[in-house]
């Protein structure tokens, strides 16, 4: 117990302090399908739709905090002599929303609500000028937590051979 009270309190101080909706949902759930009593059943509705206004509004404070960023603002976040400027530009036009500005320390799933194997890795890699010949390449994209990770892991791949 004392446990998940820590771990509440440093997703609450790192601004994550919604990340219980979803096992509050579950836990519903299953609390609604084990007793099976007509009175559960607005919850599951109450809570997608409890679980879409709290999304909305985290988005909304998101676009509010990000106004005037820009790509110039995401480029500087990478260090300049060592960060392929065309990387950084494929992976901006890959994930950016004209809405919400990217940063490079945006977490796919969290921020951006992307799911890595969904990420079409062969038209990245293209607009980068990158080549994904190699087998773990795209494995390894796959794995990546943030933009930053996106960003470092297509500059390591090898550029495409010229046609």
């Amino acid at each position: 117990m004392q446990k998940q009270l820590e771990a509440a309190e440093a997703r609450a101080a790192k601004g994550d302090a919604l990340d219980f909706v979803p096992q509050l949902f579950a836990f519903g759930l299953m609390v609604g399908l084990v007793v099976n009593f007509p009175a559960w059943g607005w919850l599951l509705p109450a809570l997608l739709a409890l679980m879409t206004v709290m999304e909305r509004r985290r988005r909304r404070e998101l676009i509010k905090e990000r106004a005037g960023e820009s790509i110039c603002t995401f480029a500087r976040s990478f260090p300049r002599l060592s960060v392929d400027t065309w990387v950084i530009r494929a992976v901006w036009n890959a994930f950016h929303d004209p809405k919400l500005a990217l940063r490079a320390d945006d977490s796919l799933d969290t921020d951006l609500c992307i799911e890595c194997g969904d990420v079409d890795w062969e038209l990245v890699a293209s607009f980068a000028d990158r080549s994904l010949d190699s087998p773990e390449a795209s494995q390894r994209l796959d794995a990546a937590d943030t933009i930053a990770d996106v960003v470092r892991l297509l500059d390591a791949l090898p550029r495409r051979a010229a046609a």
